[in-house]
Parts: structure tokens; sequence; C-alpha cells
């Protein structure tokens, strides 16, 4: 069932929200600048059958006009099943993946309309997805995690990016290959989940989880790199790059505690951090109850994080590093994306939540517009150009 628009709830205000941040980037938070304008994302969701109130997967754009306080729906498509990972394209259109097993890819041109759909089953390698995709760094090629059901080993598919269709493949150590993000030699960070699956995506063994970060040359095919945490049980999934304070790049990877005793989950971390040479847990900070849905960069280094076990969204900063601050706390707290609004590229961010979409930035009060109709926006959202 699709929840029900709830009231939004954030946390104590504005007042308090800017007394327990403006310490941290006095510079930024001087005045107060609202969300002005429309910013477009594309987004998978599921609404509610009419008759039964069984959820029906939709994808499509969602424009948020600020000004007139709305959301609109610029375009809304039939989805097969649940979408996981979404990657913005330069001339406006998105790309769509299906979730874990996936099933298919989706690309969709600047008003939302499908351009090309690709099933993998007619693929001859047999393969699912993993729900995510990743451009490589001349554009010309989509990488892919993908798993094959038959041995549940790992691998990183490597399709046209004009066409989607599959050309090479590389086998990938480890099980449970996630997200992929590009580094600036065109190398990719690989997050190794490391819970074994069966063929339907679910959880098995999970006593031999074995979760890693690896870097990976897609062009020659080999693992340049491979960090650990110490503790098994914390599964590494999404990722976002974080420009650093006077350093170098930091990248942010969300945790899933997987731990036997429910009480250990509840008070596990949920973000680590990897500066290019260590991979470690800043903030033992138990706020999220061992579960980061998304991450994103957030203003001056840092990242949020969102966890709908706890229903927060949390705020890392490296300048106050063992802490989460927490910035809302919304039912139903999943997708993030940056804002375009405000001074500077990551000055907000964008929440979405059962009720509708949530805007925090340091230079103005926390605002919330409700969804056009019911609706929950799944895992992810990217906002397009």
């Amino acid at each position: 069932m699709i929840p029900s628009t709830t009231r939004r709830s954030w946390l104590g205000g504005s007042a308090l929200l800017l007394m327990s941040t403006a310490g941290l980037l006095p510079a930024q938070a001087a005045g107060p600048m609202p969300p002005t304008g429309v910013q477009r994302l594309a987004a998978g969701w599921r609404v509610p059958k009419a008759e039964s109130g069984e959820p029906i997967d939709r994808v499509g754009i969602l424009a948020i006009d600020w000004d007139a306080q709305q959301v609109h729906l610029l375009s809304d498509l039939p989805a097969p099943d649940r979408v996981h990972g979404l990657l913005a394209l330069a001339d406006g259109g998105f790309i769509a993946v299906a979730t874990r097993p996936g099933r298919w890819l989706l690309h969709c041109d600047a008003q939302g309309r499908e351009v090309r759909r690709v099933l993998v089953d007619a693929e001859p390698h047999g393969r699912s997805l993993n729900g995510h995709v990743e451009p490589s760094l001349d554009g010309r090629w989509l990488y892919s995690t993908e798993t094959d059901p038959r041995d549940g080993s790992n691998w990183l598919g490597v399709r046209e990016a004009a066409t989607l269709r599959s050309v090479a493949q590389w086998k990938l150590p480890g099980v449970d290959a996630h997200q992929m993000l590009l580094d600036d030699d065109g190398q990719l960070l690989i997050t190794l989940g490391g819970i074994p699956r069966n063929a339907a995506g679910r959880k098995i063994q999970i006593e031999r989880m074995a979760s890693a970060l690896i870097r990976f040359d897609p062009q020659r095919g080999g693992v340049t790199g491979t960090w650990r945490l110490p503790d098994a049980r914390l599964s590494l999934r999404h990722m976002a790059w974080s420009e650093g304070q006077d350093g170098p790049a930091l990248l942010g990877i969300g945790l899933q505690a997987e731990h036997d005793d429910a009480s250990q989950r509840r008070v596990a971390p949920a973000l680590a951090v990897w500066d290019g040479r260590e991979l470690f847990i800043p903030s033992h900070d138990a706020q999220a109850g061992g579960y980061a849905g998304d991450v994103v960069a957030a203003p001056g280094g840092g990242f949020m994080i969102t966890s709908e076990r706890s229903h927060r969204g949390l705020w890392w900063h490296p300048s106050e590093p063992r802490h989460m601050s927490t910035v809302a706390q919304l039912q139903g707290i999943y997708a993030l994306t940056p804002s375009a609004a405000g001074a500077g590229r990551f000055s907000g961010t964008l929440f979405a939540s059962h009720a509708g979409v949530a805007h925090w930035s340091l230079n103005s009060a926390p605002k919330m517009l409700t969804w056009p109709k019911p609706m929950a926006i799944d895992n992810h959202w990217v906002a397009l150009a």
C-alpha cells in the first residue's frame, strides 16, 4: 500500500536548524535566500491502484516550481517494475535502471518521452542489473553493475551509451556490486555490498558477507585498489563525491547494517568516508539507526544522508567529523539531490518523503511542497539540465 500523505515535521523550526549548523559555514549563512525558479527532476515512484490500493510503478519528470509553490508532473510513464538508479544526461534526458535483480534499462528524452528500452533477458549473457549505471569519462560508454544469477558472480557490463546495447563485460571480485562513480582519471569506484543473494535477489548466507570499496580500471579490466571496513556486517551501498576543504575530494558512502542482533543494527554507523587513501567511519552517531538510504554532497564539503528507519535527514561535515546533525525529520524520507537554489552549487538539499518534497539550506528557512497526487518516490532522484 502507498502511505497516505502525512503532515510535514521539520525538527525544531528554522531558527533551531540555523543555530545548530551556522557555526560550520558562517560565510555561506549570510542572509535568507529562499528557493526560487523551477527545478526538473527525474524520478521513479509508486501510486496506488484505485480498486485495490496495490502499488503501480511509474517513471518520469517532476518540476518543482518554488515561485508558484507547486510540484508538477511533466511526464508520467509506466515502468515494468520498481525503478532504482537514475542517470541525468547532458541533453536534459535521463536513463532509469530497474531495481535488483533488474531486467530493463530505459532512456527518456528531455520531455520525458521514451527513446529506448532494453530488456536484459533478451541479451545472451543471462545476467541481471544491480540498479545503477555510470558513464565513461568520454561519454561513449555506460557501465552497469550486473549479477549472474546462476552463481551470484559480479560483473561490470559495458554498453554503448547511444543504444544501451551490451558490448563487453569485465569480471568483478566478490558479490553484490552496487553503485559506481568515476574518479578524475576515468577509473571507477565501485561498492561491493558483499551480501550473497539468490536469483530473486533475496539475502542468503549473511554470515559470508564481505563488503568492500574497489577501484577498477574499465579500460584494462583490473582492480587497482581495495578498501574494507573492520566490521564485516556493514554493507557499503550508495556514494557521492564532495568537494574537500583545503584538501582532496571526499567520497561519502552510505552504510546498511546487517548484524544478526537488531539492537546492534540500531546503533551501527551509517556513513563511511574515503579520502583517496583510507576508508574510515568518521562518526559513530546512531541517529540513522544503522541504515543510510541515499547520500549526496552537502554544503561546504560534507554529506547528507537519509534514513527511512529513523525518518531523518542527517548532515555530516568534516569540520565536526564525529557529529551528525539532524536537519529534517519526515515520514518516508529517502531520495536526495542537491538543490539548484541558493548561493553555491551545493547550498541546499532536496528530500523526498511521503508528504512531498522538502528543501533545506543554510541560507533559508526550510520549505516543503506536497505532491500533485498520492505517490511515493523510490530510492533515488536526479536533477536534470
